[in-house]
């Protein structure tokens, strides 16, 4: 076998093995979760935020009142301009104002939550 095609080899191994064990890192280290609830439009929208110390690593909306594709567009928009800026200021979703205003009122208040532990 030619010299290049073991350094090959041993790099697809060593590829390999990263993945692996950054899966098993971050099965180990499972962040917080801290639960918040705000006002939507046809009700509650209630959110799970993930945190690393007084990092938003993660924030999951696990249910709403409003209409499907209503919220789904706050969801998809606010949320990474919240994770992004660290801060619930952020602009409302325009046709989706009051489910963009319970997802930050929602994710203020787990950020609260996390404060008092």
């Amino acid at each position: 076998m030619r010299k290049i095609d073991k350094i090959r080899r041993l790099g697809v191994v060593l590829f390999i093995c990263s993945g692996i064990f950054t899966g098993f890192y971050e099965m180990a280290t499972v962040l917080p979760e801290f639960k918040g609830k705000g006002q939507g439009f046809s009700g509650e929208v209630s959110v799970k935020v993930s945190m690393s110390g007084d990092e938003i690593k993660n924030i999951m909306v696990t249910s709403h009142g409003d209409t499907p594709e209503i919220a789904q567009m706050a969801i998809d928009n606010i949320i990474p301009e919240i994770i992004i800026t660290q801060s619930i200021e952020v602009d409302d979703i325009g046709g989706a104002t009051y489910t963009s205003r319970g997802i930050k009122e929602a994710v203020g208040n787990a950020i609260e939550k996390s404060k008092l532990l």
